[in-house]
Order: structure tokens, then C-alpha cells, then sequence
């Protein structure tokens, strides 16, 4: 695999506030992960594209109701509309457009110890 995708270098490990009308509704973590697509017989398989995609997780926050927990992949096809909207402080979940304050690393380490893939 080639190095990675320098435009995915904040969403490796980031984690993002999300508000709705002014008001803190959720939290939003990234990591980035290699997905692989194979061919072939199981025991002939062989991969036939790789790409970095970034993942996500959301966890309500406070007891608004506005958010359920909820995860996904960034599908290729959907990357650089979703990077554009990340980079512009807009995250898209259902019929929904919520603002994203993204954390410093300082915060985001831990955001990502108690809610993201390091908790789970």
C-alpha cells in the first residue's frame, strides 16, 4: 500500500463537538482504517483494492434526545464530499446538518479513550 492519504491526517484520531441551534448535542470520533475489497475462492483469495477510509462514532451528549449513538464508513465515492464538509465544520447524519467545533489533540486523545474505538 502507498503512504496514506494526507488529506485524512486530522480525522485519524480527531473527535469534534457536535451542535445543533447552538447547543452541544453529541460527540463525533474518527479514526481512519485501510478497507480492502478481495476476489477469488477462500482459499485463493487476493485483494483487489485497498483505500484509507475514515470511520466515525457518535454519542449523544446530555439528555436532549436529539442523537442516538451510531457509526459508519465514509464509502470512496462519498470521501471528498464528506472531507469538504468535515474541513467546513458540518457534519451530515440523517436529514440532519450539525456543526462540528473539532477538539485539539489534547482533548481528542481522551475523547477517543472513553468513546471512540479504544473504549469499545
Amino acid at each position: 500500500m502507498s503512504a496514506g492519504n494526507v488529506r485524512l491526517d486530522p480525522y485519524r484520531r480527531g473527535a469534534a463537538r457536535m451542535m445543533l441551534d447552538g447547543r452541544e448535542v453529541g460527540l463525533l470520533v474518527t479514526r481512519v482504517d485501510v478497507w480492502r475489497e478481495y476476489t477469488g475462492w477462500l482459499w485463493r483469495r487476493r485483494v483487489t483494492s485497498e483505500q484509507e477510509l475514515p470511520e466515525w462514532m457518535v454519542w449523544p451528549v446530555g439528555t436532549s434526545g436529539v442523537l442516538t449513538a451510531d457509526d459508519g464508513v465514509v464509502r470512496g465515492e462519498d470521501l471528498d464530499g464528506e472531507l469538504t464538509d468535515w474541513s467546513a465544520g458540518a457534519f451530515r447524519l440523517r436529514d440532519t446538518v450539525y456543526e462540528l467545533r473539532w477538539l485539539p489533540v489534547s482533548q481528542a486523545e481522551p475523547a477517543h479513550r472513553e468513546h471512540g474505538w479504544d473504549a469499545v
